[in-house]
């Protein structure tokens, strides 16, 4: 009886052991599961973060390309200004070369800003994926 009670006690023990191993092994690919969950937001979030500050690089430097094309339009009114003071000699040579220098060199800028922006949208459509010559719907304006 002490043998079947002896045997009954470690048949009792060996499946307590076995039901915590499988306990034990199930917690353990549940928290891998939560682990690999967590990383997999994370890494979403990053990327989402990545594609927002991408597109509001892009528009900054739209607004930014927008505005440097209002002062060429500046200065391009002073030249025509300046050029006509000049025929009517209120001002002299170094003063109407100022500023024929001070508008090619708006143009200058106009010009860098518009191939960073074009080089930025090129970026931004080949890490989503889109064919280039696909057009992009930007926002026109921010209202504030």
């Amino acid at each position: 009886m002490n043998k079947k009670i002896s045997e009954l006690e470690l048949i009792k023990t060996k499946t307590k052991n076995n039901a915590e191993e499988i306990n034990s092994e199930s917690l353990k690919a549940e928290i891998s599961f939560l682990n690999y969950s967590e990383n997999y937001h994370s890494q979403r979030s990053n990327i989402i973060k990545s594609v927002i500050n991408d597109y509001l690089k892009l528009l900054s430097l739209a607004e930014e390309k927008r505005a440097e094309e209002l002062n060429l339009e500046v200065e391009k009114r002073l030249l025509a200004e300046m050029e006509k003071r000049f025929q009517l000699n209120d001002i002299n040579r170094r003063d109407l070369t100022k500023q024929q220098n001070d508008y090619r060199e708006q143009q200058i800028i106009v010009e860098d800003l518009e191939n960073n922006y074009q080089l930025e949208k090129l970026n931004f459509k080949n890490s989503l994926g889109l064919d280039q010559n696909q057009e992009l719907k930007t926002v026109k304006q921010v209202e504030y």
